[in-house]
Formats: C-alpha cells, sequence, structure tokens
C-alpha cells in the first residue's frame, strides 16, 4: 500500500492527478518504482553522469507539477538561486535569480491544467521558438511538445 497525504498528487509515470489522503494498492512492474509528486513541487533535475564531482552543476532542468504556484530554493556549490513559477490560465510567470544564469525549465503536462499559451521569465516576455533543446547552450525560448509538455531556456 502507499499512503497519499492531504492535497494533489502526480503520478510521476502518467501524469495522473489523484488527490489525498488516501492510500493506493497499487500494482507496478519489477522494472516500475511507483513515485508520486506533490502538486505544486519544482524538482531539480540533471542529465545522467558517469560520476559526480565537487563541482556546481552545469545545467539544471526544473521540472513542474504545477497547479498555480511554487517555489523553489535550489542550493549547489556555486550557491543558491531562488526560482519561482506561477500560472494564470494560460500564462506561465517564472522569476529566479541567484547563482545560477542559465536554467531549463520543463513544465509538465497535467490533467485540468490549461495549455500555455505566454511565458514570461523575470518580467520579461519570452518568444516561442520551433525547435529547443534545454542545454547549456540554449538560447532564451519557449516550445510547447506534442505531449503538452512546455520547455524553456532560461538565461539570465
Amino acid at each position: 500500500p502507499i499512503y497519499l497525504p492531504e492535497g494533489s498528487w502526480v503520478d510521476f509515470w502518467t501524469n495522473e492527478v489523484l488527490q489525498g489522503p488516501q492510500t493506493l494498492w497499487v500494482e507496478s512492474p519489477l522494472d516500475v518504482i511507483p513515485v508520486y509528486v506533490r502538486g505544486n513541487s519544482l524538482v531539480p533535475t540533471i542529465k545522467p553522469v558517469k560520476y559526480l564531482v565537487d563541482e556546481p552543476f552545469d545545467f539544471v532542468t526544473i521540472d513542474a507539477y504545477l497547479f498555480d504556484h511554487a517555489a523553489l530554493e535550489l542550493v549547489d556549490t556555486d550557491g543558491v538561486t531562488q526560482i519561482s513559477a506561477g500560472l494564470d490560465g494560460s500564462k506561465l510567470t517564472l522569476s529566479y535569480d541567484g547563482a545560477k544564469s542559465r536554467l531549463g525549465f520543463r513544465l509538465l503536462p497535467i490533467q485540468g491544467v490549461p495549455e500555455i499559451r505566454e511565458v514570461i521569465v523575470n518580467g520579461e516576455n519570452v518568444q516561442e521558438v520551433d525547435d529547443l533543446e534545454l542545454s547549456l547552450q540554449s538560447p532564451t525560448g519557449w516550445r510547447l511538445e506534442a505531449d503538452g509538455t512546455v520547455l524553456i531556456a532560461m538565461v539570465n
């Protein structure tokens, strides 16, 4: 059994929204671990590496399980970066400040959240682009993927 405390929870694998409190009886294949992310969470991720070294991560992408508003204090060996995200209808507003000058942001498609049509980062409108890969070399821009995921490259 898996207990979900009160609040909204998102299935990591399917993006299905579940409401707590409740206990789930989940059957899953041996190669799939049931993972549920609290709604309005910002989760920092990096590309897989062979080994970790004692230096800052080159490029961090924030995975957002966003219903309305969330904030994150990202602490790395180069310092602290404050990140906040908010949804207002089809507008996504992001702000960040601190040690990281470049970040990726991935807004995951969640049932009931409207499709994004406008992105604002640190008070500036961001242009929608036809092609975008989140990396250290990415220019500022955003893209709506076919599955509903919104990718945003942020350069401060």
